[in-house]
């Protein structure tokens, strides 16, 4: 079949100038796509939660976790071992295909036995009826798999950036629609369906990969084995994502959970969407540096940096203003999420960190250990969040927040970084002068915020200001600071203009 037009052919394996070209290119479109999904996304986390009620969102976050947990087993780690494996055969990608949809209608059927079960966890009936309609969207979601791992190992960040835009916009559209007309909850499960279904069908329409019969070959194993070791360090930070839900639901009820559900979304989303196009383009480029050290140092060392500068001042700016935050954009009804959120902040001034982990572990073949570091993490972030139970949603909050900041982060960096090519004294070196700049940012809107009004667009306008202009300011009079903001510049233009890949 002939490839869809105007979309970017797959990058020849061991062509540095073709990589190069193709990563200044694509990297514009997928930023460009993920601000586009983050705005899409924020958007519906306010606009739908204007309209509902936090009973609403906690009665379908019971049933998150659940889903989260069928939707790690339906995927098995397979689109990622596609994207490392450069030598995937056409028949293989099927084969996987067929495998991966035979599992999710299994998954489908299980979860739907097992739907009175989660009912009578949480003493709560209503969630039969979702708990079946979201697993009926598992084999449907499955279909996408494939086609999108190869786009993604083919960096295709055009038909990428295409699919994250159009679907969270139907997902909008069709959730805000559903809420006005008063479906309550059920609007939820209608944006989740609109999104699943927007997402399969671009994705075969973007996509020249078509699935043929399936056969057997032994050399399958090696990326059910790739993904094995990927769907366990997913397995073991489910319990980073998931359980502070299942103990809220289980132990307090619906609504302290849709608090907290709202707080974890505000403070989770956009920094997921500000590491996930860097994700994307790390991980098949540093797959494609790790045989050149210096090389491969080098460009994550920048990304890193890129995310933090990026994102840190936004969070700490989060952090401090959390109560006008949600105060301007959630209104009074919402008021017991400001704590939640705080505290959700703190934890991930430290997700970049943690995120970038997972490139080290991935492409330098350390996915084995991996999931090691990362199941310790899990114990640690239950004990937490049991620990900070007795004081509700905040207390979970608090308990998630500190210890994924001060333990479970430099646990994962250590492991990392003990036997790899970026050592602990490299990340160290590189984060000190961020470090700096964060604590100084954090002083100065700690001191402005006795000053500011409760609430309202421009007092938050002036603290975002504040916030980026004292850690910008903070670099630029640190000798060390000065070449961060400099390497930053430099990768910012790489990857918004394609201009020239710095050496």
């Amino acid at each position: 079949m002939s490839q869809p037009p105007d979309l970017e052919p797959p990058v020849p394996d061991g062509d540095l100038h073709a990589l190069k070209r193709r990563s200044v290119h694509g990297s514009a479109a997928t930023f460009v796509g993920q601000g586009c999904r983050f705005l899409l996304k924020f958007a519906a986390q306010i606009l739908i939660a204007r309209l509902l009620l936090p009973a609403d969102y906690g009665l379908v976050a019971m049933v998150a976790p659940i889903l989260a947990l069928t939707y790690l087993f339906g995927e098995l780690g397979l689109g990622q071992a596609v994207i490392l494996q450069r030598d995937v055969t056409p028949a293989e990608a099927s084969t996987l295909f067929w495998f991966c949809l035979l599992l999710n209608l299994v998954l489908a059927a299980g979860l739907a036995l097992l739907s009175p079960a989660i009912a009578w966890l949480y003493h709560e009936p209503r969630t039969i009826p979702v708990t079946l309609a979201l697993a009926a969207l598992l084999p449907v979601a499955g279909l996408a798999g494939q086609p999108a791992a190869l786009l993604n190992r083919d960096m295709r960040f055009a038909a990428l950036a295409i699919l994250d835009v159009v679907p969270p916009a139907v997902s909008l559209a069709a959730g805000f629609a559903a809420a006005w007309s008063g479906w309550g909850y059920w609007s939820l499960v209608s944006a989740a369906a609109a999104e699943t279904a927007a997402t399969v069908v671009l994705a075969w329409s973007l996509s020249d990969w078509r699935p043929v019969r399936p056969v057997y070959d032994p050399r399958i194993r090696r990326l059910i084995r790739v993904g094995g070791h990927i769907t366990a360090y997913n397995l073991a930070g489910y319990a980073t994502t998931s359980f502070d839900n299942i103990l809220l639901g289980a132990v307090q009820g619906s609504v302290p959970l849709g608090l907290y559900d709202r707080g974890y979304r505000l403070a989770v989303q956009p920094v997921t969407q500000l590491m996930t196009p860097i994700g994307r383009i790390a991980v098949p480029l540093l797959t494609r540096l790790r045989h050149d050290e210096r090389r491969y140092k080098r460009a994550y060392l920048d990304m890193l940096r890129l995310m933090m500068l990026v994102g840190v001042p936004g969070i700490i700016f989060a952090m401090t203003m959390a109560r006008p935050v949600i105060l301007t954009l959630l209104g009074v009804r919402w008021a017991g999420v400001a704590p939640v959120f705080s505290w959700l902040c703190l934890g991930s001034l430290a997700s970049p960190i943690y995120a970038s982990t997972f490139w080290l572990f991935t492409t330098q073949e350390g996915t084995g250990r991996q999931v090691t570091y990362v199941a310790a993490v899990s114990v640690i972030s239950v004990l937490s969040f049991v620990a900070g139970l007795p004081w509700g949603p905040a207390g979970v909050a608090a308990g998630g927040g500190l210890s994924f900041l001060m333990v479970s982060t430099p646990l994962a960096c250590w492991g990392a970084t003990k036997n790899g090519v970026v050592t602990a004294a490299d990340l160290a070196a590189a984060l000190l002068p961020l470090l700096i700049a964060a604590l100084t940012t954090a002083a100065a809107l700690a001191i402005a915020r006795s000053y500011l009004a409760e609430t309202g667009a421009a007092v938050l306008a002036c603290a975002v200001l504040l916030s980026y202009g004292t850690f910008a300011g903070t670099l630029l009079c640190l000798p060390f600071g000065q070449p961060v903001i400099r390497r930053a510049w430099d990768l910012g233009l790489i990857l918004t203009q394609g201009a020239r890949v710095a050496p």
